[in-house]
């Protein structure tokens, strides 16, 4: 038969090989399980310890973007960050993995100690309020294991703890330094605020649109005044003006006049008394012109004449010095008097027009300002102010959130052992009966790959379909394989043996594994350890 007349595949045909060379099968899979069982015997086997932590993480650490399981970062954390402490784990046990001075091998013994350890998440769900870690390391020996896993767990806490308090140190002096800043901020806001409200008059206590009205008004009465001040300064050069042609006039004017009889009536008027005397000095003067030089009455005449003339002088305020017979004039004395109250109203004037211009001047300046910039940066001031004042809050919160941190951590921390580990009293990895089994399906699968193999490199023909394709004749029919009476005693003694040796290896096997249960000081020592080894304490 050539390659291309391979027989077709087929599951059934499979099958039915199988059943015709079961007795091959069943010896070579008893052989892998005693081959997996020997291989399991000398595999090196380790105690496994483990202890399980309880993390109630600080509100700060679950991470609000996982939301279905708040807790996985800390885990992970856990995962990446206990194997970190196996140096000084090591160290503070002081096994020689850690004694090496040789940074290359300490690392390989430190690699080697990792690949022992396994750390797992044992209660991963949905709103979880903690999570439960557990620290699994397996070694040679049970005492060594157990003391490496409480050990390892402490120092890891103590690290954790000690990065927690480091950390919330951390975000209570950032948070100090934040809020300091902004307090800084905020009273220099505070400032500017109040020199903003001097400057321009503001009051704090009103709401800036209210104020904005009031400005308006202000203005309304700034224009008001500078009309009224107008006003004042035309009527300032009026008199000015007629303080002038009143002074020209003045200077025009006799300073004295001699009393005639229109003047002695206008101070009859005015002054009856004046005018008398100013009659009778008239009336002397009239006199001394008839009498004669050395006529006694003339002298007479004179010292009346002076007399009169004295008390005239005393009467209209003149100086006693004067004796010529002329009185002040009258038209200039009220003309001086006017100028005087004219140039005390100007002074009046002035000042209050310089009072109004200083206040109306300073008034515009400070309106301008406010209407410029005044209100638009009081109204920047208090937007920086309230955000200032927020931000200063979230900072405060932040502040007193780090404390309380630092406290809860001083007082509780967040990772505590909830099981320590316990010297395991036997050793678990590998299962041996596991392996055994391995070995066992590991054998039959050899052995079927076997029979097949053969089945398909055998050239012989095996069915009348496999005789069709490869001849090309017609099969008129089939005759089955004729055993002999010798083949078939052969083949059935062949199969009671193998079944009578399968079943007593089967009963012996039962009856050590029933006594090593039942009273297990009738074994030997040699078989009942290596009973205690692969299936544990009777």
């Amino acid at each position: 038969m050539t390659q291309l007349e391979l027989p077709q595949l087929s599951l059934q045909r499979y099958v039915d090989l199988l059943k015709r060379r079961r007795w091959q099968v069943i010896p070579v899979s008893l052989l892998g399980l005693v081959i997996g069982g020997i291989v399991a015997f000398f595999i090196p086997r380790y105690y496994v310890a483990d202890a399980v932590l309880s993390y109630w993480a600080p509100s700060s650490e679950v991470q609000s973007s996982y939301k279905e399981d708040p807790f996985a970062p800390v885990v992970d954390s856990a995962k990446l960050t206990i194997p970190t402490a196996i140096e000084k784990t090591v160290k503070l046990l002081g096994w020689e993995e850690g004694q090496t001075t040789d940074p290359y091998e300490l690392r390989q013994n430190l690699d080697t100690l990792e690949s022992r350890l396994s750390i797992n998440d044992q209660n991963a769900s949905k709103g979880r309020q903690y999570a439960r870690i557990q620290v699994v390391f397996r070694d040679r020996e049970g005492v060594r294991a157990a003391a490496f896993v409480n050990t390892l767990v402490d120092t890891w806490i103590a690290q954790r703890v000690a990065e927690l308090k480091l950390r919330a140190e951390d975000d209570k002096a950032t948070a100090t330094r934040r809020y300091n800043e902004l307090q800084k901020a905020y009273d220099q806001y505070l400032d500017q605020k109040s020199s903003l409200v001097k400057t321009y008059g503001i009051d704090p206590r009103f709401d800036l649109v209210v104020q904005q009205a009031a400005y308006r008004e202000r203005m309304g009465a700034l224009e008001a005044r500078k009309a009224e001040l107008a006003k004042l300064q035309q009527g300032l050069v009026g008199l000015r003006e007629k303080l002038l042609q009143m002074r020209e006039k003045l200077d025009l004017l006799p300073m004295r006049l001699k009393v005639n009889a229109m003047q002695a009536a206008e101070m009859l008027a005015k002054n009856p008394e004046a005018a008398l005397l100013a009659l009778e000095v008239k009336h002397w003067e009239d006199a001394l012109e008839i009498y004669a030089d050395s006529s006694p009455r003339r002298r007479s005449a004179q010292i009346a004449l002076n007399e009169a003339r004295a008390k005239l002088q005393k009467l209209l305020g003149a100086s006693g010095g004067e004796t010529d017979g002329m009185i002040p004039n009258p038209e200039r004395v009220a003309l001086q008097a006017e100028i005087e109250a004219t140039e005390l109203e100007l002074r009046t004037q002035e000042k209050v027009t310089e009072s109004m211009l200083a206040q109306t001047s300073m008034d515009d300046q400070q309106l301008q300002r406010l209407g410029d910039s005044g209100f638009a940066d009081y109204e920047r001031l208090e937007k920086s102010i309230a955000e200032t004042q927020k931000s200063l809050a979230g900072a405060h919160e932040d502040l007193e959130t780090a404390r309380a941190r630092i406290g809860k951590l001083n007082k509780e921390p967040p990772v505590t052992p909830q099981t320590r580990a316990q010297t395991p009293p036997r050793p678990t990895e590998p299962n041996i009966m596991v392996v055994a089994l391995i070995g066992c399906v590991l054998g039959l699968g050899l052995a079927i790959s076997l029979i097949l193999l053969l089945d398909v490199m055998q050239g012989s023909f095996k069915t009348l379909d496999d005789v069709e394709r490869g001849l090309a004749v017609p099969v008129l029919g089939g005759v089955s394989h004729l055993e002999t009476v010798e083949e078939r005693l052969h083949a059935v003694r062949s199969r009671r043996r193998v079944t009578l040796v399968s079943a007593a290896f089967v009963v012996l096997l039962s009856g050590v594994v029933i006594l090593f249960y039942w009273d297990p000081t009738r074994l030997p020592s040699f078989v009942r350890d290596l009973l205690a080894m692969v299936l544990g304490a009777a």
